[in-house]
């Protein structure tokens, strides 16, 4: 049997202290993060009860990482200032003058989002582990996230920024088009165990130098967003010049200027190869519409028509959620209508509410016809009495609607209120959460503020989900006074069941309201912790999250708050919370090598199952800071490593 004798620690031997790959911009290529050595090891080989060599040799354990981007994820700014011609004899001279002046804010804020991969920060711990015993030692090596612990915080702290875009607004009889976003990035960690010293047999020294193996994982990703647009488009819609042509050519060089426009927009859309990619523009969006009608009319041909004045739309109130619509054509050629989803219904009376379609509707008109459609689910129908048109309020303080109030249809501005009339129009069921998302975006609206409005009401598991909703959709600043009212911690007390939208609101208020999170949380730790058994197939996922993103932070009091969290979660539910990333915030803490800190993180591991924390905390056993706290990891493990 071999016989191994070894002094029970690893040692740093290349700390490379300017060697995080974040500064500014991402480093190509695979970026050493130190190495660290095991002390000697002696192992005797034998041939049955003779020794016929002897190994001495050390373990040098070496961490690399690699920060490589994957994809862009992008979305659309876009202004019109639509041109209502005649006016003009050409667009070299035209202002806004001529225009249907754009007012909207073209503001937009895109944050980041850190994901970390618990499952292969395990699994990377694990195989670092198993190098060190096939190499012939018996102490695991520095944990790898000792070794990446300041670039992986670097990475985490870019993917929180975030970038406020303002675009102004587009020149005379044109159209300003910026494609902002982010970046897709993965984080991965490669570690490579060396086996080096010599072997002495019948007095012959013979080297030792090998590589025993590596291991590689990708234990993060982010999204960072960018400072500068990925692509700016400007594109002239001018009507003016056609004044002094025949109405068909006139007609036609307007059409080639909107066909310009569709190609550029096709364009960009056949170069997104992201499935989950979300912009929420449609070439509609892009299009001129007339102040008349607030819809798109085609003729027979499939042509836009400049000139819509033929197309008759009136539209009546019924109550908050639908309304009748009436389009009549006055000439004698077939029209197309086109309502675009997020179309506003202004009302005439200003104390009523306006409201806007969550449905897209292509309705052919026959010539002379007077019809009533449906848009509702996405069915367009075309009928001989009115039907009711599905919309949604965007002002949650006015009165509503009633069968005597009028609506102009009008083009929407707001981008927002457009994304997020089409996440109703593709979602598989609507209900009351389309209304609140809306009332959100518009008016701010906190969870009680909508259900003293709304009937049926939503729970906060579903207002979770419509805060990330209009976070991703609509590019608000949540840390503005206006929309920070929304981020109550007081949500966290139901389980959500979207792992994104949970992540998100997590890190949204431990950012934004760090003091209220750390108080609540602390206040109501024993209610969270019960959490992940009321609920076996969310719960325990819900309190990993929170327990995971809080031990994450830099603030004392949130880690704090997360480990109480932690030891308040009942005993059947430990393995649960830990198999789902609960302690897994603890990594960090313990990377920082701090005493007071580290020795909070070990507190937090009383009472889980041991195998839930062992390769981790064997890993970290030589980085902590003193005796006490070794002896404290030690029992734990039941035995030091």
């Amino acid at each position: 049997m071999p016989h191994n004798i070894c002094m029970t620690s690893w040692v740093p031997i290349a700390v490379l202290a300017a060697s995080s790959p974040w500064s500014g911009n991402f480093i190509q290529g695979w970026v050493p993060q130190g190495s660290i050595e095991s002390r000697q090891y002696q192992n005797q080989i034998r041939e049955g009860n003779r020794v016929v060599a002897t190994e001495f040799f050390h373990l040098e354990y070496s961490v690399e990482i690699l920060i490589e981007e994957t994809r862009k994820d992008t979305l659309l700014l876009i202004c019109q200032n639509i041109c209502k011609g005649k006016k003009h004899k050409d667009h070299s001279v035209c202002d806004t003058s001529c225009d249907d002046r754009c007012t909207d804010s073209h503001r937009h804020t895109i944050k980041g989002k850190y994901t970390p991969n618990t499952d292969q920060m395990r699994e990377a711990t694990s195989q670092a582990n198993q190098l060190a015993i096939d190499g012939g030692g018996t102490v695991s090596p520095s944990d790898w996230s000792h070794r990446v612990s300041q670039a992986l915080a670097d990475f985490r702290r870019e993917a929180r920024k975030q970038k406020t875009f303002n675009m102004p607004h587009a020149g005379a009889c044109s159209a300003r088009i910026w494609e902002v976003g982010t970046k897709h990035f993965t984080f991965k960690v490669r570690g490579k165990m060396r086996k080096v010293g010599y072997i002495m047999s019948q007095g012959v020294r013979t080297p030792i130098d090998a590589v025993i193996g590596t291991h590689m994982q990708t234990v993060a990703e982010a999204d960072i967003a960018q400072e500068e647009p990925f692509d700016k488009h400007e594109s002239a819609n001018c009507r003016c010049k056609l004044v002094e042509k025949p109405q068909e050519e006139a007609n036609q060089i307007w059409q080639d200027e909107i066909s310009d426009l569709q190609e550029w927009f096709e364009e960009f859309i056949n170069g997104l190869d992201d499935e989950d990619w979300f912009d929420g523009a449609t070439f509609d969006e892009l299009l001129p519409f007339t102040d008349s009608t607030g819809v798109l009319v085609q003729d027979d041909k499939g042509n836009t028509c400049p000139d819509s004045s033929d197309v008759i739309v009136e539209c009546t109130g019924s109550n908050l959620n639908q309304c009748f619509v009436e389009m009549t054509n006055t000439c004698d050629e077939e029209r197309t209508v086109i309502v675009p989803c997020g179309t506003v219904a202004e009302c005439e009376d200003k104390s009523t509410q306006n409201m806007c379609t969550i449905t897209r509707a292509q309705v052919p008109l026959p010539p002379g016809a007077t019809v009533w459609v449906m848009i509702s689910g996405g069915e367009v129908r075309t009928m001989t009495a009115p039907i009711p048109v599905r919309w949604a309020c965007l002002q949650m303080s006015k009165k509503e609607p009633g069968p005597n109030s009028k609506f102009k249809l009008k083009r929407n501005r707001d981008s927002g209120v457009a994304r997020l009339s089409r996440l109703s129009e593709k979602a598989r069921i609507r209900g009351p959460w389309d209304q609140a998302r809306v009332w959100i975006y518009t008016d701010h609206a906190t969870l009680d503020e909508v259900n003293k409005r709304l009937i049926p009401g939503i729970s906060a598991t579903r207002y979770i989900g419509l805060l990330y909703d209009v976070a991703r959709a609509c590019g608000v600043d949540f840390g503005t006074n206006q929309y920070n009212r929304c981020l109550d911690p007081s949500l966290l007390g139901s389980v959500a069941i979207q792992a994104d939208a949970l992540t998100w609101v997590v890190n949204a208020i431990a950012d934004i309201k760090p003091r209220d999170l750390s108080s609540w949380l602390s206040a109501n730790a024993a209610k969270v912790a019960m959490l992940a058994t009321s609920d076996t197939q969310y719960g325990p996922t819900h309190v990993a999250t929170i327990a995971r993103i809080t031990g994450e932070q830099n603030n004392p009091d949130l880690r704090k708050a997360g480990i109480k969290l932690l030891q308040s979660v009942p005993e059947s539910a430990r393995s649960a919370v830990a198999q789902a990333g609960g302690l897994d915030g603890l990594r960090m803490i313990l990377a920082e090598r701090d005493a007071a800190q580290s020795g909070l993180a070990l507190d937090a591991l009383v009472g889980y199952p041991r195998e839930s924390f062992k390769d981790m905390l064997s890993a970290a056993y030589e980085a902590l800071p003193n005796d006490s706290l070794r002896s404290k990891a030690a029992a734990l493990l039941g035995g030091a490593p």
